[in-house]
């Protein structure tokens, strides 16, 4: 419960940032009033509950994205981010907005006191425990710590990220957003809310970084004519990256273009359909592109991490064979063409199908829950539906092959990893 003074300090914090859309101050109650008069130990009193409902009729009109907005334009004191904070937590029930509020106030803190100097593991969750002290939070559930668990490897994902269409074509992002919906109310446990931010300060750095590289190769290949039609830079670095979704693609399409760099080979073979595609309007060199990126996400972290049996897509395990694990592993060791060779590449394209399946059925059905455009994730969808087709059968006739040579259990594991994407490929086919 606020005491008067939070109160008005809350309420001046609020009116300053809808000032500009209201062209002014409205009206304050009479009852407002008089807390906002309080002095001495007055001030200090608890107000009634009912009070309460004045400062929530304001924040209606405060949607995340002008608290984003209004704080990268106006440096928000730490006073009033853990009055805020502490308002937007210990509401009840909370408000709808209220998630990404927190969300993105308690990365602000501490992208601020990150500025400051080395800080000791923990210091977030020490924090957030602190600023959050007297507000009851109950055990941790076990489906918060299993989610919680799935941070690290999306770290690690992010630390070898080189280009910015990588993250627009894994889908990260909607992957983490899909994560954090998943922990529920609990989103603003101190344990949630510190590994939470922990993610965005990472994630953070590497965007702008990402970002910032991309907006110079663009401006290398086109003229500031050109990019302008396109977007407007400084809104691409200020807004939020699901406002901006279609210019950051736009531009991580431009940065694709510049020339390759010499790297290994990534097995990711060219559609037969791809004239097919073009005609329907998919885009099949994106496509491509999206799936090289997962498999080589995959086979870094695999390697990284060798002995995981399972890797999470969307909330969902999926579990991995030791083969199949050990073909990420070893596949840029496989320089031959042979039927070792043969076997690791489409292992790997095979799985990495069967995960962008994964993800843009989430992403589909979600977007036609709520309404949204659909239509990008459908197109993602038949192309992998084509692709996988044409993959299952080179799978089966390698295991024809395989079994020929005197390898029974290399065309065993040939035939479980077409019939693990004939599996997947099924639940694509029943939306076309």
């Amino acid at each position: 419960m606020a005491t008067a003074t939070e109160f008005a300090y809350l309420h001046s914090t609020f009116l300053t940032i809808l000032e500009k859309e209201l062209g002014g101050f409205p009206p304050v109650p009479e009852a407002v009033e008089e807390i906002l008069n309080r002095q001495g130990d007055a001030a200090a009193q608890p107000i009634p509950d009912e009070m309460s409902s004045w400062l929530d009729l304001l924040d209606l009109g405060i949607s995340p994205q002008r608290l984003r907005t209004y704080g990268q334009r106006h440096r928000v004191p730490e006073k009033t981010i853990r009055l805020l904070l502490r308002f937007y937590v210990g509401r009840n029930p909370p408000f709808p907005a209220d998630r990404d509020k927190v969300d993105w106030l308690a990365t602000y803190l501490f992208r601020m006191r990150e500025s400051e100097g080395n800080r000791p593991p923990g210091w977030a969750k020490s924090e957030l425990q602190e600023i959050l002290k007297g507000i009851a939070f109950p055990t941790l559930s076990a489906e918060s710590q299993t989610v919680l668990s799935e941070l690290p490897p999306l770290l690690q994902d992010i630390n070898d990220m080189r280009d910015l269409s990588q993250i627009t074509d894994s889908r990260l992002l909607e992957r983490v957003r899909s994560l954090k919906r998943n922990v529920g109310e609990e989103y603003s446990h101190p344990v949630v809310l510190a590994a939470i931010v922990n993610y965005n300060l990472v994630l953070g750095k590497k965007f702008d970084e990402l970002l910032k590289q991309a907006l110079e190769q663009a401006h290398n290949l086109l003229s500031s004519q050109q990019i302008s039609k396109s977007f407007d830079e400084q809104e691409l670095i200020w807004s939020d990256y699901h406002s901006n979704v279609d210019a950051l693609q736009q531009l991580s399409d431009w940065s694709r273009t510049r020339p390759p760099e010499k790297e290994e080979p990534v097995p990711v073979q060219e559609s037969v359909v791809d004239r097919q595609l073009e005609r329907l309007g998919i885009d099949s060199t994106r496509e491509a592109s999206k799936l090289k990126n997962r498999i080589k996400e995959l086979a870094n972290h695999l390697r990284a991490n060798p002995a995981i049996t399972s890797v999470r897509v969307c909330g969902t395990p999926l579990p991995l064979e030791v083969w199949e694990s050990h073909s990420f592993q070893t596949l840029f060791q496989q320089r031959e063409q042979n039927l070792r060779a043969d076997f690791a590449r489409t292992v790997t394209l095979a799985l990495a199908i069967v995960l962008r399946i994964y993800e843009e059925l989430y992403a589909y059905q979600n977007a036609k829950s709520l309404g949204e455009q659909w239509r990008k994730q459908s197109d993602s969808l038949f192309y992998l539906l084509c692709e996988g087709l044409r993959l299952k059968e080179t799978l089966l006739r390698l295991s024809f092959v395989a079994r020929k040579s005197g390898d029974p259990e290399m065309a065993q594991h040939f035939t479980l990893t077409a019939e693990k994407l004939e599996t997947n490929l099924a639940k694509v086919s029943e939306l076309f």
